[in-house]
């Protein structure tokens, strides 16, 4: 399999849909699949929706950051602030950093099909360092 490992994510040559991310994301976060789209900025429902845009984007490097903010009706200067928000809580964020670590398992797990197999991979991702205060 021909796959880049970046911050715990892998680009492999299977295309994740935003739907099946999202799905993800809503699961994890434990939010309804609206809250994501919507307008409101508490803050479990702002990093869902980083973590949405930053994997997404991460997974699927074809799709342009307009088509990614238009999924969620959001403009394309959201997608890059969030993306680049969510890299810096990726490394000072310890439970940012496990609930991302965490969704990339479940993605794992939809592709591989087996849960087994996808936490043995997921251990061999937990390398990434990480600071926090």
């Amino acid at each position: 399999m021909n796959a880049i490992v970046y911050a715990g994510l892998t680009t492999s040559k299977k295309c994740r849909s935003m739907a099946e991310i999202e799905n993800v994301v809503c699961n994890v976060y434990d939010i309804k699949q609206g809250e994501l789209a919507s307008k409101n900025r508490e803050r479990r429902i702002t990093d869902a929706r980083k973590a949405f845009f930053y994997m997404v984007k991460k997974l699927n490097p074809d799709f342009s950051l307009q088509k990614i903010g238009k999924y969620l009706s959001k403009h394309h200067a959201t997608v890059i602030h969030s993306i680049r928000q969510c890299e810096n809580l990726l490394i000072f964020d310890k439970p940012f950093h496990d609930k991302i670590q965490k969704c990339t398992s479940y993605i794992d797990t939809l592709e591989y099909g087996n849960i087994s197999k996808a936490s043995q991979y997921s251990e061999s991702l937990k390398t990434i360092g990480y600071y926090y205060k």
